[in-house]
């Protein structure tokens, strides 16, 4: 019988105990260090484990483990990762510069070797309109584009370019729903083909002086994503 990916949550009465065993022997397959060894109950221990590597590979974070999960756990998804956890991220020194720290991040590089350069803004924030991003882009040697939310385009791209800079609805965060527009750094995709098999991982230079890494479903994204840039 072909196996269902069965969603396990921690204490959850309906946990299927033949695929908790699993689990942990996946787990454990994968870090013999987790303090797991013989239990076959969904507990605290077990959570932990399902959250360090769900942290280490680029996975939400929510120690539920559902079809994304198990597919990594059973080396059924491809990957696409050229920076381990995150690159060497750039994080805004306030709340108006998101757009500068993204890109010192994708061109990896300082903040003060990133320019405002011709392009218009807006109480420090980089205007949203298309052509005032397309020439931001074209002068810090980067295309503007919108891309096709589809799995294959979109790993295609990652593999190609190894970041994609992305403005994104700042109702994804919670921030100021439905104000703002906030660029983050994408350098990590998990997929199985599939838009529900699919997890994007990103460098967001929020909070100031901090930054975070963050990995979201695709179909979650689809609603926030505006538009991206890529180093030519």
């Amino acid at each position: 019988m072909a196996f269902t990916y069965p969603v396990l949550k921690q204490d959850s009465q309906l946990n299927d105990p033949a695929a908790v065993k699993k689990l942990v022997k996946l787990l454990l397959e994968y870090d013999s260090s987790f303090d797991i060894e013989g239990l076959s109950k969904f507990d605290y221990q077990v959570a932990y484990a399902v959250d360090e590597y769900q942290r280490a590979n680029g996975l939400v974070r929510d120690t539920v483990v559902g079809k994304c999960t198990w597919k990594a756990l059973m080396k059924e998804d491809m990957d696409i990762n050229h920076y381990g956890l995150q690159p060497q991220a750039v994080a805004q020194p306030n709340e108006s510069i998101c757009w500068m720290a993204a890109t010192a991040t994708l061109l990896q590089c300082s903040l003060n070797q990133i320019s405002s350069g011709s392009a218009q803004y807006t109480n420090g924030g980089l205007n949203n309109d298309d052509n005032n991003l397309k020439l931001y882009a074209k002068e810090h040697f980067m295309r503007w584009e919108r891309v096709s939310f589809n799995p294959g385009s979109l790993g295609s791209l990652l593999i190609q370019k190894r970041m994609i800079m992305m403005n994104v609805d700042d109702d994804y965060a919670g921030y100021q729903p439905g104000a703002n527009f906030h660029w983050l750094v994408l350098f990590r995709m998990r997929t199985d083909g599939s838009s529900t098999g699919t997890t994007l991982t990103f460098w967001d230079p929020m909070p100031a002086n901090k930054g975070s890494r963050l990995s979201m479903s695709l179909n979650k994204f689809k609603g926030f994503y505006k538009s991206h840039m890529a180093k030519i």
